[in-house]
């Protein structure tokens, strides 16, 4: 049995599945408000962690299984992404074990400051006196070896708030921490796509993460504190209304496009005041693509400070609720100037329910899958593992 938690800034979701011979299916899975969070950080403890024994209690009573060790997930504002290259240099000689070892130890050596924490590192390939591209040096000769692995760092206080709620408030065991995109990625992006150059955009409810993929191989990541609620409070700014009704008529009547949206009046009932206000779909589409469209500037000058605007022939992939937005693929268009898809989970998931194979469920669904392949590396990154294990995980291999 695997179970898995992922955090977010609305929503807090958690499934239960077996992987009985090589088969994975989801047993049960819940989803609840979360409470305690902003733009993906933890900033109230007891209310995180209320959050969190709300959806395990839920999984356990629809499971009927008691919950006990858990994968988590989740995205912060302060998460990066390094690529880096370790070295292993010698005579020339046949490539063995331990020139693996030692390249793929120095290449997650990486003098970061030290309230940043390494949260997952992304093994890629070797580089043998020049040569890319190589996934298992073994047996070929060369004089310097190269492993080359894009590290993913998080805030070292996100990552103790968050075994503060789980494991010390809670009683449950964190087995491994990781960052929610590359869920996302592993079952919206085809293998194609990733090969070709693409670039994933998971529009949360706090956060936008970013993730560029090239050569089958993730180059890029990074996350900034902007996301769906960031729309809603731009709605309630301009309209005057109260938060919760800027969401309901961001999710009941929003378009990402003015020109699309009609001139129906729509009618926000129960203010402060006891007056029913009187707002136009098109001043709403107005709001909304005004902010939208900043929101994806933004996400393009990343994308196009990093150099990797040349690198995507493939164009944007959206995912992540706010991507269930009416237009949000148009304007994407518009500003982007390349091909943009909505991002659904259809690669690589178990079996499930139907309704997980939304937008706002990609990296909820695509973890599922993740931590799978984790679990049957038998690999854990940390100091206490020896590098050889470390190999077997990220190789596969048998020694």
């Amino acid at each position: 049995m695997i179970s898995i938690l992922d955090l977010g800034t609305s929503k807090i979701s958690a499934a239960l599945a077996s992987n009985a011979n090589n088969k994975l299916k989801v047993l049960e899975f819940c989803t609840v408000k979360s409470e305690g969070f902003q733009n993906g950080t933890i900033v109230d403890l007891s209310l995180a962690s209320k959050s969190i024994r709300n959806c395990i209690s839920e999984l356990e009573s629809k499971s009927q299984q008691k919950i006990k060790n858990l994968y988590v997930s989740f995205s912060d504002e302060k998460i990066i992404g390094n690529e880096t290259t370790g070295h292993s240099t010698g005579n020339e000689r046949e490539i063995v074990i331990k020139d693996m070892k030692q390249a793929m130890k120095s290449s997650t050596e990486y003098l970061v400051p030290e309230n940043i924490d390494l949260l997952y590192p992304v093994f890629k390939d070797f580089v043998i006196d020049g040569k890319e591209g190589i996934a298992d040096p073994r047996g070929m000769r060369g004089v310097r070896l190269q492993a080359k692995t894009h590290l993913i760092y998080c805030s070292k206080n996100m990552k103790n708030n968050i075994k503060q709620c789980v494991e010390d408030r809670n009683s449950l065991k964190i087995q491994k921490y990781f960052f929610s995109q590359l869920g996302a990625a592993d079952c919206t992006l085809s293998n194609d796509q990733k090969n070709l150059g693409v670039c994933l955009i998971d529009i949360g409810a706090g956060t936008t993460d970013i993730s560029v993929y090239k050569s089958g191989k993730i180059i890029f990541s990074k996350v900034f504190d902007r996301g769906g609620e960031y729309l809603t409070d731009r709605i309630a700014f301009h309209l005057e209304i109260p938060t919760h009704k800027a969401e309901e008529m961001k999710l009941k009547h929003g378009t990402a496009l003015e020109n699309q949206a009609s001139n129906e009046i729509l009618k926000v009932g129960n203010l402060n005041d006891g007056i029913q206000k009187e707002i136009s779909r098109r001043n709403l589409a107005k709001v909304i693509e005004t902010h939208l469209s900043l929101l994806f500037r933004e996400c393009l000058r990343i994308v196009q400070d990093g150099g990797f605007d040349e690198k995507i022939p493939a164009g944007f992939v959206f995912t992540g609720g706010t991507s269930n937005l009416e237009g949000i693929q148009d304007l994407g268009k518009e500003i982007m100037q390349k091909n943009v898809k909505i991002g659904i989970p259809e690669y690589n998931i178990p079996e499930i329910s139907e309704s997980l194979l939304k937008p706002q469920y990609s990296s909820f669904v695509g973890m599922l899958n993740f931590c799978v392949k984790e679990e049957n590396k038998h690999f854990k990154f940390n100091s206490s593992e020896g590098m050889i294990d470390q190999i077997r995980g990220w190789l596969g291999l048998e020694m």
